[in-house]
């Protein structure tokens, strides 16, 4: 198993994986206003943190639809749990969605869940943005916030497509 993305995070010192401190993330919705702006790989030119993307399919090579988002966290022994975030960006209206109803608590390692946001193609008779009818990929941010005490270190965060439900 290979999660599909990772990004990290620090808290007090930076590293050469971790250059962006926990918390320094946006709501999408903030950070790029209305309309939003479509994701960008990381060092673009954009108004938040876009290393924290997950672009995936959304029909597994079996054909089973995703079902959930996985999201995985890593950091200092001890370190107390943030809290998560899941955005999701709609091509057709230019804007960053909120997946979950409230934040989510992401314990040191432990495989936590979002739904996923899985759309059924367009009808035939329907022009996309992009004059394509298939719905082939999402993508999804994930914006975490820093808990009360947070402990110094370096924080990783894995995020994945997954096919099956609980």
């Amino acid at each position: 198993m290979q999660f599909q993305k990772v990004f990290y995070r620090y808290v007090t010192t930076p590293d050469s994986n971790a250059t962006v401190a926990m918390g320094a993330d946006s709501a999408p919705t903030t950070v790029y206003g209305t309309p939003g702006t479509p994701p960008q790989g990381p060092g673009a030119k954009a108004g938040a943190n876009v290393d924290n993307v997950l672009s995936c399919r959304i029909v597994g090579a079996s054909e089973g639809v995703v079902q959930r988002i996985a999201v995985a966290m890593c950091g200092p022994t001890g370190a107390a749990a943030p809290t998560g975030n899941l955005y999701v960006w709609d091509a057709s209206s230019q804007h960053w969605y909120l997946v979950n109803s409230a934040a989510v608590t992401l314990t040191l390692n432990e495989v936590v869940f979002f739904d996923a946001v899985s759309l059924c193609d367009l009808p035939p008779s329907t022009n996309s943005a992009n004059g394509s009818v298939a719905q082939g990929g999402a993508d999804y941010m994930l914006v975490v916030t820093a808990a009360q005490s947070p402990t110094a270190g370096q924080y990783s965060f894995s995020m994945s497509a997954v096919l099956n439900t609980p």
